[in-house]
């Protein structure tokens, strides 16, 4: 049914959707109802009337309203009224449906998303990527407020754009980022110039696209940490021993007893303790595999598993291990780390306990093609770890890999766990990546390159 600006059939849904209209008759006056073979009771018309003369479709209008007196408003039989009336129209309803099919396969075609908003900001047209982007149905979208499918900030930036927009009556240089049903969005808006006040909207879906873009500045971003924190380990290493062997030097031949030893003894433990803090700023940067060897991770997942589930014995603890784990050759202390630094991690996101999935298989560089990272081709093993805490906004994970960022209180972490686990990992030929949303709980998966 062409109608301008709306579909009719589309038209018919939304006053049947109204409670004020659930009774009211509804007759179509339609030019192309025939060709169309529209089904007008499907979509909520009580009658159809072909287009001719215009003496005629007053008869016929005024008989479907007798009938529909006499039947207490109950929907016809379905067949079209006035079809012997038709005149010389079928060329021109032919190209008029023709012309309407063409821009209908346009528009569906098009990724982008479309709508038509009125000078009230009332949207009159969607096309299905717009109707899929804002996460509701097309009837329920139609005829809505255009500003309230955003919320907050997003909202009043939309409603200053087209406040600007028919300040100045001409399309908009600059488009505005916004949110819609959690997908980022580029939005232009343009004047209707017709003859008729409104807008056309266009909606360009951009969520992957700064995915991509954040996570390769975040990638820079920790290369560059990672040259600086290893410049800078070496250097406090030094400045370490030289403080350790002094130490050393002035308790040889000191008893126990002396007024200082106590202080010299504090001092080292101190020293010792700001040499574990360089290790794992070494982790970090992808320096210090020590101790390399062909080994299982299955065997360290579940020696791990066991000291977290004595330790945490409010955490449930779920294993699913490939039989099959192909092995591969790494530094059993530093993946020993990893695994201590994520179960930890996810303990301390269930404070209330929980449930904790562990999981391994194998895997092909094929399979991580849609990943953040661009994996080496290779046969790799995949361990993911997930838990039912509180999650991570974007904010936090974004930095969760950064060295000395925590969110726990003064004191009750240096902010290296994850940062190291970053390092040793990409130290190894492997790759790390995260999950998470505030209140769902977050996973990690891990890929370490197999013995070939």
């Amino acid at each position: 049914l062409i109608m301008p600006s709306i579909d009719g059939e589309t038209l018919c849904r939304i006053i049947r959707r109204k409670p004020q209209f659930e009774k009211t008759y509804l007759v179509i006056l339609s030019a192309i109802a025939v060709d169309q073979k529209v089904d007008f009771i499907s979509f909520g018309a009580d009658a159809c009337i072909a287009k001719g003369p215009f003496m005629k479709m007053k008869k016929h209008i005024l008989d479907v309203l007798s009938e529909a007196d006499v039947v207490n408003s109950k929907k016809g039989s379905g067949a079209i009224r006035g079809l012997e009336e038709l005149y010389n129209a079928r060329e021109i309803t032919g190209e008029l449906l023709s012309i309407k099919r063409h821009f209908e396969v346009v528009l569906k075609s098009i990724s982008e998303g479309i709508i038509e908003i009125t000078d009230d900001n009332r949207i009159i047209f969607a096309n299905p990527a717009a109707i899929s982007l804002s996460g509701i149905s097309e009837e329920e979208l139609l005829t809505s407020d255009f500003r309230e499918l955003f919320n907050g900030g997003d909202r009043r930036r939309i409603g200053a754009l087209l406040k600007r927009l028919e300040d100045h009556s001409r399309s908009l240089d600059e488009g505005v980022e916004a949110v819609i049903n959690d997908r980022e969005l580029e939005i232009r808006i343009s004047p209707v110039n017709s003859g008729k006040k409104g807008a056309i909207v266009i909606l360009v879906d951009i969520t992957e696209r700064n995915y991509w873009q954040t996570h390769l500045r975040q990638r820079e971003k920790m290369e560059s940490v990672g040259t600086l924190a290893a410049g800078m380990a070496h250097d406090f290493n030094n400045l370490l021993m030289g403080i350790k062997g002094n130490t050393s030097l002035l308790l040889m031949g000191m008893t126990s007893d002396h007024p200082h030893y106590e202080r010299l003894i504090s001092i080292e433990k101190q020293v010792a303790s700001s040499a574990s803090l360089i290790k794992q700023l070494l982790g970090y940067a992808r320096q210090g595999r020590d101790r390399v060897e062909i080994m299982n991770l299955n065997i360290l997942i579940g020696e791990t598993a066991d000291v977290m589930a004595r330790t945490r014995r409010d955490i449930n603890i779920h294993m699913e291990l490939a039989a099959d784990l192909r092995d591969i050759k790494a530094d059993g202390g530093q993946i020993e780390q990893v695994l201590l630094n994520l179960l930890i991690n996810a303990g301390d996101a269930m404070p209330q306990g929980g449930d904790l999935f562990l999981r391994t298989a194998n895997v092909d560089h094929l399979e991580m093609q849609s990943k953040i990272f661009k994996a080496k081709a290779n046969a790799y093993i995949m361990l993911i770890v997930t838990d039912t805490g509180i999650g991570m906004d974007k904010k936090t994970r974004e930095r969760i890999f950064e060295p000395f960022f925590t969110t726990k209180e003064m004191g009750r972490g240096t902010g290296m766990g994850l940062a190291s686990t970053y390092g040793i990992i990409k130290g190894h030929g492997g790759y790390i990546e995260v999950e998470s949303k505030q209140g769902k709980g977050t996973t990690f998966r891990i890929y370490l390159p197999v013995i070939e």
